[in-house]
């Protein structure tokens, strides 16, 4: 088992992962230093420090730098400011302005009007716990390889970097195959990695190479799958996809970019769904205002969110989340506390109050 890097390997690691993957697709297509790149490494830390450990507990409350610099474009659009806006009204608000789909913003503001919590912070963090699934990336625990698919641009090799970085810095042996034979350049900056990381790197051009290159690494602790793109629209793209996942028995793990369409997002995650993805990556956070193309993509797909990246920088890795850190993301701090107008009896909202979060999960699920 490869032991764990320490704090040089770990410079070697972070001075090499930006050479060599600097243009890459994903989180922001550079990996220079630089003032960005510290502000992309702050963004990181701190949402490190609000969501708590890979598990997804919750840390301690803190300010969020990314979330921040949105919060006066939210607030904005609330005509004569925030106020006493009540929850519904709010969460509403607050998910318009970031594009979510009218049906999912509906779903989302009634439920979280119907929770009972004590602010809109609160109330959109239960419904969209209620909502959404949460699951971290596949462990060591897991026996199937991973394998990253997903459009052009959203950062595959990237992530598939990430991952591999943070299972070495973990002390757990590593297998890593690239089925991107295509792309110019795409086997060359990854194995430029792979080597700082001492991780041997194989290629397979056919589903029956893929098979067998996975076969001969049952003995580590984790194997990666990095895939070509693929558009999600094209029949054949989708074939032979599903053919290699097929072929290795591997978990499909979708990487998605923010910032993009909120449709044409739920459409590709349900395209990568119906061949049999069960979890998603979100990428490039720090390039993007918008994020309601994450929470369409979910919705659409059902897909469970797993990860995210605010950092091109790959011995940052990837930073986990929960339904508290992605409410955060979300909604603007001078909304967060904001008091809850008195609602009127007889209302769906005020008989809704008080329900259990199982009730409320139902309820969504009836009217998707």
């Amino acid at each position: 088992m490869t032991s764990p890097a320490d704090e040089e390997d770990q410079d070697a690691i972070a001075a090499e992962g930006e050479a060599s993957m600097a243009g890459d697709e994903g989180d922001g297509g550079a990996g220079d230093a630089g003032e960005g790149g510290d502000e992309q490494d702050d963004l990181a830390a701190e949402w490190e420090s609000m969501v708590g450990d890979e598990e997804g507990k919750p840390a301690a409350a803190a300010p969020f730098a990314a979330q921040r610099k949105t919060d006066s474009a939210i607030e904005a659009a609330f005509d004569g400011g925030p106020g006493r806006l009540d929850i519904y009204e709010t969460v509403c608000r607050t998910l318009d302005y970031h594009g979510v789909p009218g049906p999912l913003t509906e779903r989302l503001s009634h439920a979280a009007a119907a929770l009972g919590a004590p602010d809109p912070l609160a109330a959109l963090a239960g419904a969209m716990d209620a909502h959404f699934a949460f699951s971290a990336v596949p462990s060591p625990r897991d026996a199937k390889p991973v394998m990253l698919i997903g459009p052009p641009g959203a950062g595959k090799t990237l992530t598939t970097a990430k991952l591999t970085a943070r299972a070495v810095m973990a002390g757990q042996s590593v297998g890593v195959i690239t089925a991107d034979t295509k792309r110019a350049g795409a086997r060359e900056r990854l194995d430029a990695f792979m080597r700082v990381l001492k991780v041997d790197l194989k290629t397979a051009t056919t589903p029956g190479e893929l098979a067998e290159a996975a076969a001969r690494m049952e003995d580590r602790d984790v194997v990666y799958i990095d895939t070509a793109a693929v558009n999600p629209y094209l029949d054949g793209d989708m074939a032979a996809l599903g053919g290699l996942i097929q072929a290795t028995e591997a978990d499909p793990l979708v990487v998605l970019a923010a910032g993009g369409n909120a449709l044409d997002t739920a459409d590709m995650a349900r395209a990568f769904a119906d061949i049999g993805a069960r979890r998603m990556v979100a990428t490039r956070l720090d390039a993007a205002r918008r994020m309601g193309c994450l929470l369409a993509a979910a919705d659409h797909s059902r897909l469970a969110f797993s990860g995210v990246s605010f950092t091109p920088r790959v011995a940052k890795g990837l930073s986990a989340i929960n339904a508290v850190s992605l409410a955060r993301l979300i909604m603007p701090a001078a909304l967060r506390g904001a008091a809850e107008a008195p609602v009127a009896q007889n209302t769906p909202i005020a008989q809704a109050r008080g329900q259990t979060r199982g009730q409320i999960r139902e309820q969504i699920r009836a009217a998707s």
